[in-house]
């Protein structure tokens, strides 16, 4: 009987159960896949799982470790300004220039669809965020912000 075992190192795994969301701060990410989800207790979500490339939270998300972003689709007056914001830093697209939004604007719900469908779509494209958190309004919970910008680094 052979001593191999396929299995061996689950022990070691991280467990995301809900996902593994981001603290405060600065980061440079990169896009392992993209999901659309149906969730019980939530509806609807979008969400991004990527790979930590710089962290100004080195203990908590290090360097080579997984994150992800939640975008519930509940309401869709937040969820899809999000979500444009999100996928216009992705693609690199400057804001003052009006044809290339145009383009944009024209092109994400086919763009969005793609995605979904080929969760490798965006697969190692690379953005920045700042993450702090605010009180919601309505209930005084904590809420994290994402804050996304273009990702201007050397392409490696």
């Amino acid at each position: 009987m052979s001593d191999y075992n396929p299995l061996e190192g689950v022990g070691k795994a991280e467990l995301f159960e809900k996902g593994k969301y981001l603290n405060p701060g600065l980061y440079v990410l990169a896009v392992k896949k993209t999901i659309f989800k149906s969730t019980r207790k939530s509806g609807d979500a979008f969400i991004v799982e990527f790979e930590v490339l710089e962290s100004s939270d080195e203990e908590n998300h290090a360097v080579g470790s997984t994150c992800t972003w939640y975008q519930g689709l509940r309401d869709k007056e937040v969820a899809f300004p999000a979500i444009k914001d999100f996928m216009r830093n992705l693609l690199g697209i400057n804001p003052d220039d009006k044809a290339a939004m145009q383009e944009f604007a024209d092109g994400i719900d086919k763009m969005l669809h793609q995605a979904i469908n080929n969760p490798d779509l965006f697969e190692g494209t690379r953005i920045r965020v700042e993450t702090y958190m605010i009180k919601t309004k309505a209930k005084g919970l904590d809420f994290t912000v994402h804050k996304w910008s273009l990702y201007e680094g050397d392409e490696e």
